[in-house]
């Protein structure tokens, strides 16, 4: 596969979210969208990662948001 789609980097980056949830680190995560790409998209070691950055990128956005969306319920 040449490249990866939109849909299939939110995916990763919903995956990635996951995975920091559990581990509390972004290097985790990183790999785990590495390893979930390969798997299941055929995205290969060898070619950019640019697309995985993009999709831990998001990830740490939506991690950004629930924690705002968290702290307002509260206060």
């Amino acid at each position: 596969m040449a490249y990866l789609t939109e849909n299939q980097i939110d995916i990763l980056a919903e995956e990635a979210v996951t995975n920091y949830e559990v581990s509390g680190s972004w290097s985790a995560a990183y790999r785990a969208v590495a390893e979930y790409a390969a798997d299941d998209f055929g995205w290969q070691q060898f070619q950019r990662n640019t697309p995985l950055l993009l999709a831990v990128k998001r990830a740490k956005l939506i991690w950004q948001a629930e924690t705002i969306r968290v702290k307002a319920a509260i206060a």
